[in-house]
């Protein structure tokens, strides 16, 4: 209090503990005696309920030999549980199970076997969940490069939260991690690792591209900054047994109260897509592998489900519908009413294919926007007599003059050659005399290259200039690479030089 008061430092009584024999800071209590882990680390572990079958004390028995290298005498001590596990014995827990069962929590929660956080040290996530709970275990790697355990954590799920996808779950494990863990983590860079794989891909994905409740579970991770790694299940025992033993006492929700949704629909819509999916026997059984967890392979998928298999991770189940992203998947019954409103403005194929990836989606929808258009008469009699194709994007090039774009046009009585940059978008112009043949605009490209440098690409339209035979002498012989448009891609492809041409007339 001297020293507080020398430096003229004031202190909060409501947050102060004047007196006590012990603080706890940073997974440490601090004693006159000493420094000793904190209880609360391995509270989750003194909580574990004993396994019910077979399953079950595998997975116990997973984690215990994860850390059988800090156990004494670690294959006498777990002996009588293995043997429940033999083939023709029957799964009778008694006494002396429980008994062992109790010595191994306690050997396992010893402070000799936890790490101290070490703040300059990298740090591991462990996480998995189940359909019953989340574990997470912070890791560290010892003198012997060997990931220790710092601290343990688990938590039951509500009945709400067990019925979230498996994506859903997972995610959620890594959420309470952090939250649990927020003192160790925030502020640092660390290592998550499941053994989910998709987990990696929803998280390089745009936020807008995921479902809701996803959504609100990247923002909660937003204010950290961690890779993910995927091991298989049999590295990632700690977490695999901490979320299928997980402490009774913590089943808080977690909360998720970040909400933007995005999905365009009235009230009396949202009840009737709701029954309609509950209705639907396709849409039953997709909702179903969506909360239980997809299959390793497609083959596994009755053939009905398989069109979803390839964005299986971007489906979510929420408030009684199934979404892709944002997008509502229609049942079967409503999608003929669902197109013909789509269709009401008669925008043309384009446009309302746009229109749905705002909001609907089902297999095969596009070919049957294609079809209902086409089969219009209103849209045929307006529609435009050459349709706007999809633009076909170039990499963008990393340096000046890597990829140039050529092209002619007249002005003034005389042919021009235009070459633009892609990189810096400048223009150069050089006149073509005669007959704009495709000699004459090579020996202009020539000029051009001999003061600015062979680029590695050319881009042209398909003109006859470009696409003969000693233009393509040419190229190989200057060693750059030639990309044509083809005519129906022209605009598209080479819209650099396009763009280039008016300002230069002008």
């Amino acid at each position: 209090m001297e020293q507080a008061k020398k430096h003229g430092l004031a202190l909060n009584s409501n947050k102060c503990v004047v007196k006590t024999n012990s603080i706890s800071f940073f997974g440490n209590v601090y004693t006159s005696q000493g420094i000793h882990p904190d209880p609360a680390k391995v509270a989750d572990i003194q909580s574990m309920t004993p396994p019910s079958n077979k399953t079950e004390l595998q997975q116990f028995l997973g984690m215990m030999t994860y850390l059988s290298s800090f156990v004494k005498d670690f294959s006498s001590k777990t002996s009588t549980l293995r043997d429940l596990l033999k083939a023709n014995t029957e799964f009778l827990w008694e006494a002396h199970h429980q008994s062992t069962f109790n010595q191994l929590k306690q050997e396992i929660s010893a402070s000799s076997l936890l790490l101290y956080y070490a703040s300059e040290e990298p740090v591991y996530l462990q996480c998995d969940a189940s359909l019953k709970g989340l574990g997470v275990a912070l890791l560290q790697k010892n003198e012997d490069g060997f990931l220790q355990p710092v601290a343990y954590a688990s938590k039951s799920l509500t009945q709400t939260e067990q019925r979230y996808a498996c994506i859903e779950r997972e995610l959620l494990s890594i959420v309470f991690g952090c939250h649990r863990f927020h003192t160790y983590l925030f502020g640092r860079e660390f290592h998550v690792i499941t053994d989910h794989k998709p987990l990696i891909m929803i998280t390089q994905k745009p936020l807008i591209s995921a479902p809701p409740r996803l959504q609100r579970m990247l923002v909660k991770l937003q204010g950290y900054n961690f890779t993910i790694e995927h091991r298989p299940g049999t590295n990632n025992q700690l977490a695999d047994a901490l979320s299928r033993f997980p402490n009774p006492r913590e089943s808080t929700t977690i909360d998720l109260d970040i909400r933007v949704d995005l999905v365009r629909f009235s009230t009396e819509r949202m009840v009737q897509l709701q029954r309609e999916t509950r209705q639907d026997p396709l849409l039953q059984q997709l909702s179903e592998i969506i909360v239980t967890g997809w299959p390793d392979h497609i083959k596994e998928l009755p053939t009905d489900i398989r069109p979803y298999w390839g964005f299986r991770d971007e489906l979510s189940v929420d408030n009684g519908c199934i979404l892709k992203g944002q997008r509502v998947v229609i049942p079967k019954t409503m999608r003929q009413n669902i197109l013909q409103q789509l269709h009401v403005p008669h925008l043309g194929r384009e446009k309302t294919k746009l229109l749905a990836r705002e909001t609907v989606y089902w297999p095969n929808i596009n070919k049957h926007i294609d079809d209902l258009v086409h089969s219009c008469a209103i849209c045929q009699e307006h529609q435009p007599s050459q349709q706007a194709e999809p633009l076909l994007q170039h990499d963008l090039p990393t340096k000046p003059w890597n990829t140039i774009g050529v092209d002619l046009f007249e002005f003034s009585d005389n042919q021009w050659l235009i070459i633009a940059d892609y990189y810096t978008k400048y223009p150069i112009i050089r006149k073509i005399p005669g007959n704009c043949s495709s000699h004459a605009v090579i020996v202009a490209m020539k000029q051009v290259f001999s003061e600015h440098g062979i680029p590695e690409k050319v881009v042209s339209d398909n003109g006859p200039q470009f696409a003969s035979e000693l233009f393509k002498q040419f190229a190989s012989a200057w060693s750059f690479d030639h990309v044509t448009s083809s005519p129906r891609h022209h605009k598209a492809t080479d819209s650099l030089s396009d763009r280039s041409v008016p300002p230069s007339q002008s």
